[in-house]
């Protein structure tokens, strides 16, 4: 084998072992442990008190909803606080929510818009209850999905999220991509803990988080990593879906995936002493590193795979297409009646395109990252916000 073989050998392997065999080996340790925290039953009798907290910012044409939805949730009022914290908004946000000052809901205002991390701080101090839950203004939940994520609680558990679910005009790469998520996180909830966790619906215990940093891009992963740093775990109720949509323009679609890897690798880079460390059981010698992996050299890997497999094909010689002839006939055969069939070729190349995309929006971040960009003030993405103002 030359250099090239060689190097194609190593950058498919690396590759396989990060994206893929990454899963039947969690799934192998889940068997081994049998971690009976991850997987005790419904214990939760009596139900603490929560405070909902949903950070704003020109959220106008879906509060109103939103806040329909929170008081129609079958939790006990008594027990539940809602609290909207609004970072200077210029449109009707604040006037919406003063109109439900009556049903209990509280209106936290904000002079200057500081990011969502400093949002989320502010009304961290004002919390009453044992349990914060985060949602986003545009995130839609059923009415008993509170009741269900605080029965997830236990001793060793210090924060729960839901399933994300994908709403919206939904390609076959969304489809995939959330089942893959779905899969990842249930398999890391068993074995230990879940990594990737989003803002949609997200519930702690106050007690473990005084304020996160709000440098933070992800402030829900550094949520996340504070709470397993300090010996808790984060679990999956796969019951308990949320929904989440999905931008509808390119452009807002890789401003996002762009963001949301950023905050991931910010994230992991500050907290890199759970990388390799036993001290965290699964999560540290497994999870984390194969994570830190995936968003760091993992796109580095897969292009240098598509490049050296575009050269090793050019390097075929005639003689070897004829040999080839045959065989690369009936394999096209057979792709033609698979994508009429089925449209495999389309979905097929819908995954590839959009795994690479994602691997293009990896590296990028990483560069912005290294550059000092900040991302703790988002760009609003407004297709998902496509409501009715009141």
């Amino acid at each position: 084998m030359d250099f090239l073989d060689w190097a194609l050998v190593c950058s498919f392997g690396a590759t396989l072992s990060i994206y893929i065999v990454y899963l039947p080996v969690l799934k192998a340790l889940t068997s081994l442990t049998h971690n009976p925290d991850a997987r005790s039953s419904e214990k939760t009798v009596r139900l603490p008190n929560l405070s909902v907290i949903v950070p704003t910012y020109n959220e106008a044409n879906v509060i109103r909803a939103k806040l329909e939805s929170l008081n129609a949730l079958s939790y006990p009022k008594e027990k539940c606080e809602i609290i909207v914290v609004d970072s200077a908004s210029t449109d009707n946000t604040p006037r919406i929510v003063k109109e439900y000052r009556k049903r209990e809901v509280i209106l936290l205002e904000q002079g200057k818009r500081m990011g969502k991390a400093n949002a989320i701080n502010f009304a961290l101090q004002k919390a009453k209850g044992d349990i914060i839950v985060l949602t986003d203004a545009n995130a839609v939940f059923d009415f008993d999905a509170l009741d269900k994520l605080v029965r997830k609680f236990d001793k060793n558990t210090g924060a729960v999220l839901p399933r994300l679910v994908p709403d919206g005009k939904l390609s076959f790469w969304d489809r995939a991509f959330y089942e893959f998520h779905h899969l990842y996180k249930s398999l890391e909830s068993d074995a230990d803990s879940v990594f990737i966790v989003f803002g949609e619906l997200f519930a702690f215990r106050k007690e473990l988080i005084d304020r996160i940093d709000e440098d933070a891009a992800a402030d829900d992963l550094e949520i996340a990593l504070t709470i397993r740093k300090k010996g808790y775990r984060i679990r999956y109720s796969s019951d308990v879906e949320a929904k989440e949509k999905v931008p509808s323009r390119q452009k807002e679609v890789r401003i996002q995936r762009t963001r949301r890897i950023f905050g991931i690798v910010q994230a992991m880079v500050k907290n890199f002493h759970f990388f390799l460390n036993p001290r965290y059981g699964v999560y540290g010698m497994l999870i984390f590193p194969t994570h830190f992996f995936q968003m760091t050299l993992g796109p580095f890997f897969v292009f240098t795979l598509l490049i050296l497999l575009i050269e090793k094909l050019c390097m075929i010689s005639f003689v070897n297409l004829q040999l080839l002839g045959l065989p690369l006939l009936v394999a096209s055969l057979v792709l033609l009646i698979l994508h009429f069939s089925v449209g495999f070729l389309e979905k097929a190349v819908s995954l590839v395109c959009n795994f690479l995309a994602t691997e293009a929006y990896m590296i990028i971040a990483l560069v912005n990252l290294i550059r000092g960009k900040k991302y703790n003030v988002w760009e609003k993405m407004t297709s998902t916000r496509n409501g009715t103002e009141g």
